[in-house]
């Protein structure tokens, strides 16, 4: 009697440690997927353009190394003596989107 209560104490543990490895397995093939994916989930493309033109916004290129550019709005003072504000947008925002939120 005391062999069956220990081979089925060694059938549960094999059971938990084939669980514990197809866990981890998938575990594993999900943070493969998320590392191979993670540029396109953080910065998602847009399905249009936002436009700040309507905000009187005048689009500027500004030419960098070799082919590279800089693309960047330009918000002309309404006073001469005002002063001038940089405003840098995040990852997922557009350019048109900065009027809106600068107010």
């Amino acid at each position: 009697m005391p062999a069956q209560n220990g081979s089925q104490d060694g059938s549960f543990f094999g059971a938990a440690v084939t669980l514990l490895k197809t866990a981890l397995g998938y575990y594993f093939v999900v943070l493969l997927a998320l590392v191979f994916m993670q540029r396109s989930l953080i910065f998602q493309r847009q399905e249009r353009a936002a436009d700040a033109m309507w905000a009187g916004g005048r689009l500027v290129r500004l030419p960098g190394g070799g082919d590279d550019e800089a693309v960047a709005l330009y918000f002309p003072a309404k006073e001469p003596q005002a002063v001038t504000l940089a405003y840098f947008h995040g990852n997922a925002d557009q350019l048109g989107h900065g009027p809106a939120s600068i107010g």
